[in-house]
């Protein structure tokens, strides 16, 4: 409860329900943001607002230059009080922008510093609804609906909960009757200055196109103040034109409007007056007025008529939706098997030589094709087909069924339908010959109308790519209908909120959008489709026929709701459910007794270990993936696998703490998934692969007999990401690299890991003095405090660290880490690209014979760098700087490390006499803020 408002909460969705003083349809709001450091600037726009007497105030983003503090924000308090405390601050709704969000913790501090549904109610507003509360919120007053969003950055950073959410919260204002949306966050949906160009999720630019309600959007994060209607000049798919403002100098300011991209432009240029936007609404009218600081006439006026007053959306909208907080798991897509099928006559097949390409190219060596050839993909990464206008009747689920050729080993690539990845993985099994073309079906989520599907590598090669089927089949009419009643409602979320985390496949099982994983993109699918009754699509015989899933057992009731901390795993009585110790008194008992793609759920309390035969997972009944530490379940004992799986496709063990023994966790026979545990107080190595490939994943790994985590022979491949790995009595991570014959490229994966406080290395890699076909990534993450090397390469098979640097030929990428107080940071590699890193503090080295093939370019070194032996350093990208690292080793705002990395770069090497070349890093404007991406572990 919140200051004497009755607050409805359902797993982070509040809903304040209040009685304003709301039939006004003419009044006034002031649109600002961008502040930063310049509170003065700031202060002197308060007063001059003040005087126009706004109702309220948006304020979209930058309150501070490197937050949250409480220092910081209680100065742009005064501030935005005109520093007499003259009201303001109690009618401004902030949202934040990219410098509100540097430290730790900030959004929680945020949403302690402000009470924005109480805020509504006292100037006068109604209906406050928020999916997470003070951060992505709306709020109506008179005959408008007010909704901010939690974006700070550029619009790519929007999420598909918040697209959704959206979508509701329009599709409900429409259906109260009310005239305007006004939408406001930090980076703006089209730039028009030096932020210039991220592009806005499909998803979102179709909610726009559904509601006529949108008026205008607010935004900040460029410093400019700036106009233009957006419409298909500007997006081609966005088909019904809004209004965008750009009010971003209060304080932060002035830059310059790129030419050509805005309808009008408030130039600020010369002393730093900075300047807001005033909004005068008036029935279906609005009247806009640019304001220069010190300046009390507009400098600009326009007015803006809508028409008619938009209609409802079809379908009731429901106003307390329990909205559950998720966090989406990469469970692994089971394996697809391909169906046979011979040459198919010429159809109305979506050929892929007609996509659109990228570094991809038509061919026709192998018959058996149609059209005039097929696509093959030209580079290991970020190659890429795309369908555009895929056209289906209606929403729902669809079969996409792709015909290709492949006579090589089983190839996977990213699936992507309308901007969004629905399989980072999609396996495309071997075909045999490349004249034996074959089907691959797989289920996906459409819109009505036109979708985009697009195919893209990700580190290893493509399939042979003959054409897409036009999608047939909607296997689900009704999106989000669990119980198959025809209605969307909240039977069916029951349905969901039983099956999160699970590998489950249907929507029976809550598995709406039929990827065999219950997760968040699910929920959304429900949320878009809460109170409907759509009408169903009579399905379209494929070839492949498709099984229905029916649960088991009904779904229990709800109890508690999913949240980072505490996931919920279901309920003992659904079958594919086995619980421990309720139902069986050990985990090993359970997995004898359970069949592939069952989830054994663990009590509190401490288990021995056990030997993962099949492909199940083992979960605590709750955990914390932020601190491991507080996991509550325990095993003391070893935990084997054994199984010829895919290395993402193994066993997943999840939640617990792992103490004791030898080698506790050992992936010698078989890969698993190891997530969100604790591991610490062992014996040998913590973790232990023996070219069994696997995942290891937000783990807490503290102390070893030997290394945190052994890797060796590895003929699979391997990720290592998101954890903390602490305190290894050797090295934090071994690799040793024995010659055996690999057919595909094996990528060992290492990123955003902080590994520290080594006796030894961070990571060391045994050479063994031959060239396997494997791959090194190591990206974003700490090196930090390590005894001897950050990454260290050691000839043959010699154990003992010796910090020669040997001479590696197996490519290494060595991009955006940081390198803090280490004796030395790298030491070898033949065929290494070393980019956008910081070096700081290392005793003896910071490189050391990183030589032949390799490149180092684009580091920041905080004193002159310390070389030893032969390095291949390019004195005109490499400089020396202050990084101004924080106490997490983060960038700080007048960090020499901000916009000084590159974006694209790829490196050519030659492997049994054929010449490979990888994008070594590919990022587009919208993947990184500024100019050009930063320097380090952390983007600024």
């Amino acid at each position: 409860m919140r200051k004497g408002f009755f607050l409805l909460a359902a797993a982070g969705f509040f809903f304040i329900g209040v009685s304003g003083a709301s039939a006004q349809t003419a009044f006034r709001f002031v649109a600002w943001g961008d502040t930063k450091s310049d509170t003065g600037v700031l202060k002197s726009l308060s007063v001059q607002a003040k005087t126009l007497n706004p109702v309220l105030t948006l304020y979209s983003g930058d309150l501070e230059g490197d937050g949250f503090t409480q220092t910081g924000m209680d100065a742009w308090k005064t501030a935005v009080n005109g520093g007499v405390n003259n009201g303001m601050f109690n009618i401004t709704f902030p949202i934040r922008g990219n410098h509100d969000n540097h430290l730790s913790g900030a959004a929680a501090n945020w949403q302690n510093y402000f009470n924005l549904g109480a805020q509504a109610a006292a100037i006068g507003g109604s209906n406050y609804s928020a999916l997470s509360d003070d951060l992505t919120y709306s709020f109506d007053y008179g005959n408008s609906r007010f909704i901010g969003f939690d974006v700070p950055g550029d619009i790519t950073l929007m999420s598909p909960a918040q697209i959704a959410w959206l979508d509701q919260r329009l599709t409900d204002a429409e259906n109260q009757g009310l005239s305007h949306a006004f939408l406001f966050w930090h980076g703006p949906v089209y730039a028009m200055d030096g932020h210039c160009c991220p592009t806005a999720p499909s998803a979102l630019i179709s909610v726009f196109n559904k509601h006529p309600i949108l008026s205008a959007s607010f935004h900040g994060h460029e410093h400019i103040l700036t106009y233009a209607n957006l419409n298909t000049s500007q997006i081609s798919s966005l088909t019904d034109p809004f209004e965008q403002f750009i009010s971003g100098d209060a304080g932060a300011g002035p830059n310059t409007a790129t030419s050509g991209r805005y309808d009008y432009w408030l130039n600020l240029s010369g002393a730093n007056s900075g300047g807001f936007v005033t909004v005068d609404v008036s029935g279906s009218s609005f009247t806009a007025n640019f304001y220069r600081g010190g300046n009390t006439t507009p400098q600009w006026t326009k007015t803006f008529t809508k028409g008619n007053a938009p209609s409802p959306t079809a379908g009731p909208s429901p106003t307390r939706t329990p909205t559950p907080q998720f966090t989406p798991t990469r469970t692994p897509t089971p394996p697809i098997s391909p169906t046979r099928t011979p040459t198919p006559p010429v159809s109305n097949y979506l050929e892929a030589e007609n996509a659109t390409l990228v570094s991809s190219v038509v061919e026709n060596e192998h018959a058996g094709y149609t059209g005039t050839g097929y696509v093959n993909f030209s580079l290991a990464s970020e190659s890429s087909i795309t369908w555009n206008n895929v056209q289906v009747p209606s929403a729902g689920q669809y079969d996409l069924i792709f015909r290709y050729g492949l006579g090589a080993a089983d190839r996977g690539v990213e699936l992507s339908v309308n901007g969004y990845t629905i399989n980072s993985f999609l396996s495309f099994p071997s075909t045999g010959t490349w004249t034996n073309y074959q089907e691959l079906k797989v289920q996906a989520t459409l819109n009505g109308g036109a979708n985009t599907i697009k195919l893209t590598t990700t580190g290893a090669d493509g399939p042979n790519v003959d054409h897409l089927k036009p999608p047939s089949g909607n296997v689900n009419g009704t999106p989000g209908d669990g119980n198959g009643d025809g209605k969307v409602d909240g039977q069916d979320y029951i349905i969901w909120l039983m099956n999160y985390g699970k590998t489950k496949t249907g929507p029976a099982n809550g598995d709406f959008n039929n990827d065999s994983k219950v997760d968040g993109q699910d929920y959304i699918i429900w949320l878009m489709n809460y109170g409907k009754t759509p009408t169903p699509v009579t399905a379209t015989p494929t070839n492949s026929a498709s099984a229905t899933i029916t649960p088991t057992k009904p779904p229990a009731a709800a109890t508690n709701t999913p949240t980072p901390s505490t996931p919920v795993t279901g309920d003992c009585s659904q079958a594919a459910i086995l619980c421990v110790p309720t139902e069986y008194s050990t985990i090993a008992a359970a997995i004898t007794a359970a069949s592939a793609g069952n989830t054994i759920r663990v009590s509190p309390g401490t288990y021995t270990g056990f030997s993962l035969t099949k492909q199940v997972t083992v979960m605590a009944e709750s955990y914390n993936t932020s601190d491991p530490r507080q996991n509550t379940a325990i095993i003391n004992g070893q935990i084997t696998s054994a199984g010829s799986w895919a290395y993402d496709a193994g066993p997943v063990v999840r939640g617990f703490q792992i103490i004791g023994g030898t080698d506790p966790v050992s992936m010698n026979n078989g890969p698993m998934t190891l997530e969100y545990n604790y591991i610490h107080g062992t014996g040998g190595d913590a973790v232990s692969f023996e070219g069994g490939g696997g995942i290891v994943r937000g783990n807490r790994i503290d102390g070893s007999g030997d290394d945190c985590i052994d890797l060796d022979n590895q003929s699979k491949n391997v990720i290592i990401e998101d954890n903390y790995i602490l305190n290894a009595h050797e090295e934090g991570i071994e690799m040793r690299q024995q010659n055996v014959t690999i057919t595909q490229r094996t990528d060992i994966i290492i990123r955003n890991n902080r590994i520290e406080n080594s006796p030894s290395d961070g990571f060391q890699i045994m050479d063994y003095n031959n060239f396997s076909n494997r791959r090194y990534i190591i990206e974003r993450n700490l090196f930090i405090g390590n005894k001897k090397g950050g990454i260290a390469i050691m000839p043959s098979d010699i154990t003992g660290e010796t910090l020669e640097g040997a001479a590696m030929p197996e490519p290494m990428y060595v991009v955006n880490n940081t390198f803090a107080n280490n004796y030395g940071a790298i030491a070898g590699g033949a065929n290494a690209v070393v980019i956008n890193n910081i070096f700081t503090g290392q005793t003896s080295f910071d490189l050391k014979n990183v030589n032949t093939l390799s490149d180092i370019k684009y580091n920041l070194f905080a004193t002159t760098q310390k070389l030893q032996g032969t390095n291949n350093f390019d004195s005109a990208t490499n400089f020396v700087g202050n990084p101004l690292l924080n106490a997490d080793y983060e960038l700080q705002s007048g960090s020499a490390a901000i916009d000084k990395g590159i974006a694209q770069l790829q490196h050519t090497y030659s492997y049994n006499n054929t010449n490979i070349t990888d994008y070594v890093i590919n990022l587009s404007s919208g993947q990184y803020n500024g100019s050009a991406p930063d320097l380090g572990w952390k983007e600024f």
